[in-house]
C-alpha cells in the first residue's frame, strides 16, 4: 500500500529523541511502527485504530528506557497538580438550552447550516418563537463542563462556577439546579433575561444559536481574582466568553495558574482573531474539535487537507510553552498532541446518537477531571471519550 503524499508546506513534526535512546535503538521506538503511523494514521478510511492504540501499547511494553519519550508523554503523569489542593475555576454564560427537532427549511429560512454554532442576530432572533421545544434543560458549554467534572470527581470542593443569570424563570431554574449540584455559589442575578441556546436537532446533527442574555453583564471581582492567585489552580475559559467579558479573559490568559482553553465555535476564530490568538498562546490545554482547529490555524495562514499537519504546524507556531492540545473528531478517533508528540486513540462507536450537543463539553469535563488528579494523558482522554458517550445518548446535557 503507497504511503500518504504530506504537503511540502507543512512538515509534520519530527521524531524526538530523548538522551541516548533513538528510533534505532529503543524498542519503542520501532521503526517499522513508526513507518505505519506517519503514512497512514491521517486516512481514516484506511487506518484500524484499534490496530495503533494496540501497536503504541506494545511499544511501551517492549521499552525498558524509563524516561524514552515515547513512553512518558502520553502514558505517565503531566500535570503537577496535588488533587487536594487544586481549585479549579470556570468562567461561562449560564444557560437555557431550547432543544427542538426540525428540518432542513428552518435552517435555510435562519441563513444556518447544520452542525455549526451562531450568535443570535437579526437574521435568526424570530426562531425561538418559531420552533417547538422537545426538551429545556440547564446548559451552557462551560456550565456542561463544570457540572462534568463535579459529577465524577464525586463532590464539587475546590470547583467554582462564575457566571451570571436574570431575574426570570430560566434564572431560578439554572439557580434550582446548580444549587443542587453545589455548583450555585459563583453565580450573580441581575434584572433582565436569562441566555438561552436553541439546540436545533436534524438526526445525528444538530445546530446552536446562541442569546447571551444577561450573561454579558459578568465582572471579575478581586476576591475571586485573589482566590485564582492564591494557591495552584486551574482555570477554564471558552473562545464564547470573549464576547461576554474581553477584559475577564485578557487578565485570565495571562495568570500563572494552569489555563485551559477551549475553541468553542469555528466563527470564532474568525471574529474575533487576536483574542483567540492570546488565549492559545498562554493557555496550557487546548480543546477544540476538527473544524474548530483548521479556523484557528487559517487565521494564521495554515492550510491541509489533514488535521494532524494542522495542529502540527499551528504548535510549531506558538512554540512560547508546553502545551497538550486536544483534537475531537465526532465518531472519530481522539488526536492528542503534548508539544512536538502527538498520538492517536480511538475511540468506540455508539449505536444509537441520540443528541450529540453537549458531547464535547462532557469530553472537556472529563478529561479536566482526571487532569487535576495528576492521571496520564492517555487516562485523560479515555475518560472524557466515556462520559461523552454516555451523554449523547440521551436528549439534552444529561449526566444521570
Amino acid at each position: 500500500m503507497a504511503g500518504r503524499h504530506f504537503s511540502d508546506s507543512i512538515q509534520l513534526p519530527p521524531v524526538r529523541v530523548h538522551g541516548h535512546v533513538t528510533r534505532d535503538t529503543c524498542p519503542g521506538r520501532n521503526p517499522a511502527f513508526i513507518r505505519i503511523l506517519f503514512y497512514y494514521s491521517f486516512d481514516y478510511s484506511i487506518i484500524n485504530f484499534t490496530f495503533i492504540e494496540r501497536s503504541n501499547s506494545e511499544r511501551v511494553m517492549n521499552c525498558n528506557h524509563r524516561n524514552c519519550v515515547c513512553c512518558s508523554d502520553f502514558h505517565s503523569k503531566v500535570s503537577s497538580f496535588v488533587p487536594d489542593d487544586v481549585r479549579m475555576f470556570f468562567f461561562g454564560s449560564p444557560l437555557m438550552d431550547v432543544t427542538a427537532n426540525v428540518g432542513d427549511d428552518v435552517l435555510g429560512k435562519y441563513r444556518l447550516d447544520r452542525d455549526n454554532a451562531y450568535v443570535v442576530d437579526e437574521t435568526n432572533r424570530g426562531l425561538f418563537d418559531e420552533v417547538r421545544a422537545t426538551s429545556v434543560q440547564v446548559g451552557g458549554s462551560v456550565t456542561n463542563t463544570a457540572r462534568t467534572v463535579c459529577r465524577l470527581r464525586g463532590s464539587p470542593r475546590n470547583v467554582t462556577y462564575l457566571g451570571t443569570v436574570g431575574d426570570d424563570e430560566y434564572g431560578e431554574m439554572i439557580k434550582k439546579q446548580l444549587g443542587k449540584e453545589g455548583l450555585s455559589g459563583g453565580l450573580r442575578q441581575v434584572g433582565g433575561n436569562t441566555g438561552k441556546v436553541a439546540v436545533l436537532l436534524m438526526g445525528k446533527a444538530r445546530t446552536l444559536v446562541t442569546d447571551l442574555g444577561v450573561s454579558r453583564s459578568f465582572s471579575l471581582d478581586e476576591e475571586t481574582w485573589r482566590r485564582i492567585s492564591d494557591g495552584p489552580s486551574l482555570v477554564y475559559l471558552s473562545g464564547f466568553f470573549i464576547s461576554v467579558s474581553l477584559d475577564t479573559i485578557t487578565k485570565l490568559a495571562t495568570t500563572s495558574q494552569t489555563v485551559a482553553f477551549n475553541l468553542g465555535a469555528p466563527f470564532l476564530s474568525k471574529k474575533f482573531p487576536q483574542e483567540m490568538t492570546h488565549l492559545y498562546e498562554n493557555a496550557s490545554i487546548v480543546f477544540g474539535n476538527e473544524a474548530e482547529h483548521r479556523a484557528f490555524a487559517q487565521i494564521h495562514n495554515i492550510t491541509s487537507n489533514h488535521v494532524v499537519e494542522v495542529v502540527a504546524a499551528t504548535n510549531r507556531r506558538f512554540d512560547n510553552k508546553s502545551r497538550v492540545v486536544v483534537v475531537t473528531r465526532g465518531g472519530g478517533a481522539v488526536v492528542v498532541f503534548h508539544d512536538s508528540d502527538w498520538q492517536v486513540f480511538e475511540v468506540k462507536k455508539v449505536v444509537e446518537v441520540v443528541d450529540s450537543n453537549g458531547a464535547g463539553d462532557a469530553f472537556a469535563g472529563g478529561f479536566l477531571a482526571r487532569y487535576v488528579e495528576g492521571d496520564s494523558i492517555a487516562n485523560c482522554v479515555r475518560s472524557g471519550v466515556e462520559v461523552a458517550g454516555r451523554v449523547i445518548q440521551r436528549v439534552g446535557f444529561n449526566l444521570d
